[in-house]
């Protein structure tokens, strides 16, 4: 007993450890080590007070079993020990066969005996008439589990796991907001003197809309839901088709990992990232789990104690978890400078600036921010020197911060890598307008910068016009992110 308090404890200073590493490097991939640790800490837990369950229910039943009752000779106990090990019946209906038979026993010793015989003989004798015990286990299988009894047993577990997804998904929520409310304590006060300290000096390049934090956030609890769903939908079949999990979990197992594998894979849209997807990928694999991992015990939190043990759980990790999506918010009375000559250089990579001594020739009307569809709108302001350039073109370029810019300012330029732009569309003048929509659904990249280019007469290309910085959130499903274009 002494080794489990040192195991959770030793899961307690590495959460903490990992709450210290997160608010000093802050790097995104911590979110990564949250959620390994979050596991860790849920998974141990939930094996802990499941053995515990597990332990508790096997001495109450010990003791329903084993409650005064008339002795039997050896071989009527061992008949009622090969029947009991081949019956495949669940655990109560076992001992209420097995009381059934041990009172019939009794009855039927004392009858042979009345005629005159000892009692060894009587119990030889009466076990002889019970026959062999497979083929009465057989019969007795046979009389329990009907396929009416599957039928309903497969209904009413259809029925319990949806009461489960409900309860998963409230119980997740609460989870969640009990860590966010801690998270939240911690950051102003134990955590606050540090962090305003990092803020000032830890510069963080991390593009956030590409985490996707509401669908990570959708997948831990999904994740729970099909696990408790899993459990609730196995033992609603075990008792209503009187088999055991054994017998039925594996075959819940598969259909429920084959079902919202499908429908994860192919069917859910929401936005998307790698950490997203990883753990949407996970939530066939709970299910599958939650109908095989000791499903016949309670589950862990069912009763107060166990809750309180994994409230507290998820109070010391999931902070983890959102601490791996948050940024320095200020600039912590930084101030930034952009080189312009540098920044400059970038795009020039991709043509040279018109130096036009004037207004500009066009003026961005914004963008959308944050979705997948962008709609640029231009406006003309100088028609007549705009008309001396042929071949115009709006130009849809992944974009990346400017060298050395951190997180708190916006400022992209094109991404080294490529010499080509995403997406290009002819730029049509329509009442001293142009109007573009690029559809990025299916593309994981989330930042971008718009160019307006256009030929001189002298065949020169050059920039008349810039749109952005844009970033977008990819939205579809596992497989659309999967074959994603970048």
């Amino acid at each position: 007993m002494a080794r489990k308090p040192a195991v959770f404890g030793g899961l307690a200073v590495l959460s903490l450890l990992a709450v210290a590493a997160a608010v000093i490097a802050r790097p995104w991939e911590a979110g990564l080590l949250a959620l390994i640790l979050f596991a860790i800490w849920v998974v141990a837990a939930a094996i802990w007070l499941d053995r515990r369950d597990a332990r508790r229910e096997a001495v109450r039943l010990a003791n329903q079993d084993h409650r005064p009752a008339p002795s039997l000779p050896e071989e009527a106990e061992a008949f009622l020990a090969a029947l009991d090990g081949q019956l495949g019946l669940p655990g109560d209906l076992r001992a209420e066969v097995r009381a059934e038979l041990s009172a019939h026993f009794e009855d039927s010793i004392a009858a042979i005996e009345a005629e005159g015989n000892d009692r060894d003989l009587a119990a030889r004798e009466a076990v002889a008439r019970m026959g062999r015990p497979d083929e009465l286990a057989r019969e007795l299988r046979r009389a329990h589990q009907t396929n009416r009894r599957l039928l309903a047993g497969t209904a009413g577990g259809v029925f319990q796991a949806g009461i489960g997804v409900v309860w998963g998904y409230f119980l997740g929520l609460f989870l969640i907001l009990i860590g966010a409310i801690v998270l939240a304590v911690l950051l102003n006060t134990v955590l606050k003197p540090p962090v305003d300290f990092l803020a000032g000096h830890v510069q963080l390049e991390i593009d956030q809309s590409a985490l996707a934090i509401g669908s990570v956030f959708g997948a831990l609890v999904g994740l729970l839901a099909a696990f408790i769903a899993a459990r609730r939908a196995v033992q609603e079949c075990s008792r209503a088709s009187r088999r055991t999990v054994r017998q039925v979990g594996p075959l819940w197992a598969i259909a429920g990992f084959l079902a919202i594998g499908y429908l994860v894979m192919f069917r859910v849209t929401a936005q998307q990232s790698w950490i997203a997807v990883a753990l949407e990928l996970l939530i066939p694999v709970a299910f599958a789990a939650g109908a095989l991992v000791k499903t016949e015990a309670r589950f862990p939190i069912a009763t107060g104690r166990a809750f309180a043990a994994v409230v507290l759980v998820v109070v010391l990790t999931l902070p983890l978890v959102l601490l791996a999506g948050l940024t320095v918010s200020g600039s912590g009375g930084q101030s930034w400078s952009t080189d312009n000559v540098k920044e400059d250089l970038v795009f020039d990579r991709i043509a040279p600036a018109w130096p036009t001594q004037g207004p500009p020739l066009v003026n961005s009307q914004g963008t959308a921010m944050g979705v997948p569809i962008i709609d640029d709108v231009w406006e003309v302001q100088d028609g007549p020197q705009l008309a001396r350039f042929g071949d115009l073109r709006i130009e849809l370029w992944r974009a990346e911060r400017f060298a050395g810019t951190p997180d708190w300012v916006d400022d992209f330029v094109p991404a080294s890598g490529y010499a080509t732009p995403f997406a290009t569309v002819p730029a049509v003048i329509d009442s001293n307008r142009m109007a573009v929509r690029f559809d990025l659904s299916h593309v994981r990249s989330t930042a971008w910068v718009i160019l307006l280019t256009g030929v001189a007469p002298g065949g020169q290309r050059y920039r008349l016009g810039y749109s952005g910085p844009i970033t977008t959130a990819f939205s579809g499903t596992v497989w659309d992110w999967l074959t994603a274009s970048q």
